[in-house]
């Protein structure tokens, strides 16, 4: 059986890639390949209607690169020539983010791209609702270094928009806190590491310094997820896991700011953590840990390994101290490896399927956990409302079967791939409430046709 998708090639130009998110009642879907514009959508996939960017100009201080005339109507994409209608604003070259969020009091869309020359220096923000979204530049080359190349993670936390940047220089990665919004034409940031809104737009965290994400020597660092759980924020990377001491922290260089809770059981350094060169057009299967996800008191954490995916699950409270330990928060002696294989290597959650290689989604809803895997052969994803997941069993599949008989049976929900073997990649997925009830968005695909969009009711 083949699952019927809300939308094949939402964007309508073949585009291989997609996010997925919701913004003034609408599903957003998109870039374009080209990078001038998205699709909405209502919730269930009716009523699509293009939405086609324009950005405008940064004509103070550091300015924009590109010399064509504004607004600009690209945000990039791989390949563009510089100076053209096809880059973006500063002459972007590469997808980034897009995505959304609730910030100093409004609902922005935040849009970035990608320079694959370094010195990337800007975001765009947008309140509009209108056919043409016109994004407002947000100017960060005052935190940013000259070797900062893209974004890989956006999360909104206590009236501050967390940004995290790929960088191969000395001070990598690079993670900002954006205080304010824009206001019209842009903001050219005003930067310290204090976050003082009072003096400051934004403040550069020292992601180098913070334990845990500041630990890896990759040549190009990212950071891969950033979430909040018990009013605490948290990042993760090739190097590992960092929890703030506080909800508003200063840089890693400050005292007191900070903690490295990497999961601290045998099974996390078995196997260390996958790696990219990637800094632009990044998909789930390149990061060490794709998401974050809380449910039933705990947080989850899904991980790429070298030997394969993991799920991490924190139980506050295993270890309770001494400071900065805490009962409440998530600590390297908090976390157990959950969903673990029965027949394949233990220190593994690939429900015992060596097509399962990468893990690629992780989600949440009232009533479920979502875990879901890349494969060859067609993408899986299971659920369970256990909050201590141990093993296979303990998930379900298509039509409620148990996920102790995959592989030989027991399908994914919606089935392997959906129904089509060309389903093989989860290229980004979202867990929205939509009234009383909680849906998963997912976006598939193969790489190189169109995506196609999903939604399962939690």
């Amino acid at each position: 059986m083949t699952e019927t998708p809300l939308a094949v090639d939402p964007t309508g130009d073949g585009a291989t890639f997609a996010f997925v998110f919701a913004h003034a009642s609408r599903i957003y879907v998109g870039p374009r390949a080209n990078g001038t514009g998205a699709v909405s959508m209502r919730a269930d996939g009716s009523d699509p209607a293009p939405a086609d960017f324009a950005f405008l100009e940064d004509v103070t201080n550091n300015r924009h690169r590109n010399t064509t005339t504004p607004p600009y109507p690209s945000i990039g994409a791989t390949g563009c020539a510089f100076d053209t209608p096809a880059c973006g604003p500063d002459n972007e070259d590469g997808r980034g983010l897009f995505a959304a969020g609730r910030f100093d009091g409004e609902d922005w869309l935040v849009v970035a791209g990608a320079r694959s020359a370094g010195d990337f220096d800007y975001v765009y923000l947008s309140n509009s609702t209108e056919p043409t979204l016109t994004f407002r530049y947000v100017d960060l080359s005052a935190p940013l270094g000259g070797q900062t190349l893209g974004i890989s993670a956006m999360h909104v936390f206590n009236e501050r928009l967390y940004l995290g940047f790929p960088d191969s220089g000395a001070n990598r990665p690079y993670l900002v806190a954006l205080l304010r919004a824009p206001a019209a034409p842009g903001l050219d940031a005003v930067a310290g590491a204090g976050c003082i809104p009072a003096a400051q737009d934004a403040c550069d965290l020292e992601a180098d310094a913070i334990p845990g994400v500041g630990d890896s020597s990759s040549a190009v660092v990212i950071i891969d997820a950033i979430t909040d759980f018990n009013n605490r924020l948290y990042l993760a990377n090739a190097g590992g896991v960092s929890r703030s001491l506080s909800d508003a922290p200063l840089a890693g260089t400050l005292a007191g700011q900070w903690v490295g809770v990497t999961p601290t059981a045998a099974a996390y350094a078995a196997s260390p953590s996958v790696t990219t060169s990637k800094t632009a057009d990044l998909e789930p299967t390149d990061k060490a840990v794709p998401a974050f996800a809380a449910f039933g008191g705990r947080l989850f954490l899904s991980r790429n390994s070298a030997a394969g995916p993991q799920l991490w699950m924190c139980a506050p409270g295993v270890v309770a101290g001494p400071a900065p330990a805490s009962a409440t928060d998530c600590d390297g002696g908090d976390w157990t490896l959950v969903a673990t294989n029965t027949t394949l290597n233990p220190d593994l959650s690939q429900f015992d399927n060596t097509a399962h290689q990468r893990a690629t989604l992780l989600a949440a809803g009232a009533n479920h956990l979502y875990l879901g895997f890349d494969s060859a052969t067609g993408v899986n994803i299971f659920q369970t409302t256990a909050t201590a997941p141990a093993g296979p069993a303990d998930f379900t599949g298509e039509g409620d079967c148990s996920a102790a008989a995959h592989p030989a049976s027991c399908p994914g929900l919606g089935g392997t791939g959906f129904g089509l073997a060309t389903n093989t990649r989860i290229l980004a997925s979202i867990m929205l409430r939509l009234g009383a009830r909680d849906y998963l968005y997912i976006v598939t695909g193969d790489g190189s046709g169109p995506v196609r969009v999903y939604r399962i009711p939690d």
